[in-house]
């Protein structure tokens, strides 16, 4: 992870190149864990909106848990969620951590990683 005024620029470059929303994940940032990439996605939040990835481990190498996932959520430039950890049980458990975060009716919520998604999100 860059320093403060490295992500800062990079978020200001994506305003700049004419998008809206900038792609937050764990792939590039697996020495600072999930904590640096909570500051990470603050300091991003100054100035652009945000999607973030939760993706299968053996591409991102952390496991996001609950309290992480929640706090994620509480920022408020969290717009959306990329959701394919290809495991219908952790798709499932996103969703506690956006409604516990108060922000349910705020963040998107995007999947397409296995057939049985819908199924999984509609069960108790």
């Amino acid at each position: 992870m860059g320093s403060t005024e490295q992500l800062s620029r990079g978020a200001r470059t994506v305003v700049d190149l004419g998008y809206q929303i900038d792609p937050v994940g764990s792939t590039s940032i697996r020495d600072p864990g999930l904590d640096g990439l909570l500051e990470h996605a603050r300091i991003v939040d100054r100035t652009i909106l945000i999607m973030g990835f939760y993706l299968q481990l053996a591409v991102t190498g952390v496991k996001q848990q609950y309290a992480f996932r929640r706090d994620f959520f509480e920022i408020g430039g969290v717009v959306a969620i990329k959701v394919a950890p290809f495991d219908g049980y952790r798709t499932v458990n996103v969703v506690p951590a956006v409604c516990d975060s108060g922000r349910a009716s705020e963040v998107a919520l995007n999947t397409g990683n296995d057939d049985n998604t819908a199924g999984n999100l509609l069960t108790r």
